[in-house]
């Protein structure tokens, strides 16, 4: 890991879009160990790229996965007559999009997940450090996005690869309820849909937030990163357990000054209360 060079390639499918005001942001690895099989991985995956048309999509992947999602890209396009535009961002591995950000932070995170989370892991049975790895690029995967912005656009939304696992859904997102939302939310974060009682608020180790959304603007994602890997690496240094990404969103929510910049969407449970600021 230390002396392997950083290696990248970036090509796309579909030239239909040049420019949108939104970008699709989301990501997919083929690891070696995975809480679900493959088989479903492709089906999810097949259910996303049907729901999307007419937003470019930008996909993190590796040189080990991404023939097999281009050639489910293609495959769509022409089994739906799409206009589907998928931009591939490709690295040897996750362990490369963490040398990436290494440096940036000035941290060693992928000898920490390696060799520390797993050993702090209350789920350790489940879990392995290629999901802390994959887990904790969203936020980077999204960055690299708004800086580099290969569609000229306003707002992004970062879905996981996965999310779509029973519906496909028409033109998704839709783009004039995107625009009212963006408007909505200015310079604030969406984060996925809130999921906590009332009296675990104050909890930083209950589940909060469903982790495989976000959406924004280029303020409120610059923020929600930097203030994403200040926590993190916070904790890091403090030998705490930090490999699943939902402990670093939990604590997001909570504190005082970033709260201020966060909606959270609303669960569907009538028993659950929402802290801060939810909406219906």
């Amino acid at each position: 890991l230390e002396s392997s060079p950083i290696n990248k390639r970036i090509f796309k499918i579909g030239n239909n879009v040049e420019s949108n005001f939104i970008t699709i942001v989301t990501n997919y690895f083929k690891l070696p160990k995975s809480k679900h099989s493959h088989l479903k991985f492709v089906n999810w995956i097949r259910n996303l790229f049907k729901s999307i048309d007419n937003t470019p999509v930008v996909i993190f992947t590796d040189e080990s996965s991404v023939d097999e999602l281009a050639r489910l890209v293609e495959d769509v396009r022409k089994l739906r007559n799409s206009n589907l535009t998928a931009l591939f961002y490709v690295m040897d591995s996750v362990w490369s999009y963490m040398k990436l950000l290494e440096p940036r932070r000035s941290m060693k995170y992928s000898h920490n997940y390696i060799f520390n989370q797993s050993l702090l892991d209350p789920e350790k049975v489940k879990h392995n450090p290629y999901l802390y790895a994959v887990w904790n690029s969203k936020p980077h995967f999204l960055n690299l996005s708004i800086v580099n912005n290969y569609f000229k656009s306003k707002f992004f939304i970062y879905t996981d690869v996965g999310a779509f696992r029973y519906n496909t859904y028409k033109d998704w997102p839709d783009p004039h309820f995107t625009r009212l939302l963006a408007a909505h939310l200015q310079d604030r974060i969406l984060l996925g849909q809130v999921s906590c009682q009332k009296k675990t608020l104050n909890s930083s180790t209950t589940n909060f937030i469903q982790a495989g959304f976000f959406a924004g603007n280029h303020n409120a994602i610059s923020a929600f990163v930097d203030t994403y890997y200040k926590i993190h690496d916070k904790l890091l240094i403090a030998g705490e357990f930090i490999g699943k990404e939902q402990r670093i969103l939990n604590m997001l929510l909570l504190d005082n000054d970033f709260a201020k910049r966060i909606v959270a969407l609303k669960s569907f449970s009538p028993y659950i209360v929402c802290p801060r600021n939810c909406i219906n």
